[in-house]
């Protein structure tokens, strides 16, 4: 437990004094208090639960015995928003990170579950989409799942970015991680009957005969990222209607928070860059490859010399780096090149016996299947 019997003790009588108790369905803590990266005068943050709750959701403040801001939710839009954002994932959203029941704790982890198991499938759609058949070589580890969607929370709502950095650079952050990861593994694992991904220790491995991504599938995932920043920001202004000094005090307190969040960490600024292969490594920004190049072959300080190889044709070449009397060369293909004209030229030659792909990661898959039947 994070938070001590007495503050236990505080914050339920608290919720009691909210809410009728016989209607509380569940109570729960979340944010900095929990996280360990309060400040002394850190409000307590709540979910109350309630059973047919008129308002469907709102927030009430209160400054005794303890600070503290409440967030009232009918249980029934918690289901829906943790199944189908019926809310924007506007209350479901915070069992993202680390919180503690205090209360009925079944009901949140089930809200957990069913919300991190739809995030997860949402991930691997807009993988398949993006990857093509070439993702079903990547090793997607499950904190991937955890940063990209805080990284997409935080493009619709700035503010919520304080939080999220602070809550896996603190002391306890590391933990925070696993615990907020190890549900994650327990969705990818429930999901694995349904054929489309295999669960493994290192993560999620995408089986792409049986998800199939096509570019309205992504563009769906994005429209409905879309339509739940708006709806999350129009349930916050329902929810959060309270009077002019409290209204001040909110506004005061996100314009610190956003002047005081420090830089994301790399997972929260790039969440690809978690990325793994069985063997190599995944650059997610084609802009990086000679920074990361270099970095995985331990120079420091280098100079580097390009030459083309091959026919001249070809979209290889031969980046060599030196730091001294030290040297290495790789060699680098590029399968967005428009000399790859040649593979559409072959394809019409040969349509009637073979079909080709133009598209880069359907070559650069199938190069990767010929080096690993090599090795095999």
């Amino acid at each position: 437990m994070r938070l001590t019997e007495s503050e236990r003790d505080t914050v339920s009588s608290i919720a009691s004094s909210l809410v009728d108790p016989s209607k509380i369905s569940g109570l729960a803590a979340y944010g900095s208090k929990v996280a360990g990266y309060a400040r002394p005068d850190s409000d307590y943050d709540l979910i109350i639960v309630s059973k047919r709750f008129r308002e469907g959701v709102r927030y009430r403040y209160v400054d005794s015995p303890v600070a503290a801001s409440a967030l009232i939710v009918d249980e029934h839009m918690l289901s829906q928003d943790a199944a189908a954002s019926f809310l924007g994932e506007f209350v479901v959203g915070r069992l993202l990170n680390v919180y503690e029941p205090i209360t009925n704790p079944e009901l949140f982890t089930s809200a957990e579950l069913t919300y991190k198991k739809r995030v997860l499938v949402e991930a691997l759609i807009e993988l398949a989409s993006d990857y093509g058949e070439f993702g079903s070589h990547l090793v997607i580890p499950y904190d991937y799942f955890l940063f990209d969607k805080l990284h997409k929370r935080a493009a619709i709502y700035p503010p919520a970015l304080y939080s999220y950095v602070h809550t896996y650079t603190c002391p306890m952050g590391d933990e925070n991680r696993a615990l907020s990861v190890g549900v994650f593994a327990s969705a990818a694992e429930s999901l694995q009957p349904r054929g489309f991904l295999r669960a493994t220790p290192a993560g999620v491995r995408i089986v792409a005969e049986r998800m199939k991504a096509d570019a309205f599938r992504r563009f769906e995932s994005m429209f409905s990222l879309t339509a739940r920043g708006v709806t999350q920001y129009a349930v916050h202004g329902y929810a959060g209607r309270v009077g002019p000094s409290v209204f001040s005090r909110e506004a005061l307190s996100k314009m610190r928070r956003m002047r005081e969040t420090p830089p994301p960490f790399p997972p929260l600024e790039e969440p690809r860059t978690l990325l793994r292969l069985e063997q190599g490594t995944v650059i997610p920004d084609a802009s990086l490859l000679v920074e990361e190049l270099a970095r995985l072959l331990g120079f420091k300080t280098y100079s580097t010399e390009e030459k083309d190889i091959g026919e001249p044709y070809s979209t290889t070449r031969v980046l060599t780096f030196r730091d001294g009397s030290r040297e290495k060369a790789v060699v680098v293909k590029n399968y967005a090149d428009v000399r790859s004209l040649k593979w559409a030229l072959l394809g019409i030659w040969a349509s009637t016996a073979n079909k080709f792909s133009t598209s880069a990661i359907s070559r650069l898959r199938a190069a990767r299947s010929r080096e690993l039947n090599a090795s095999a």
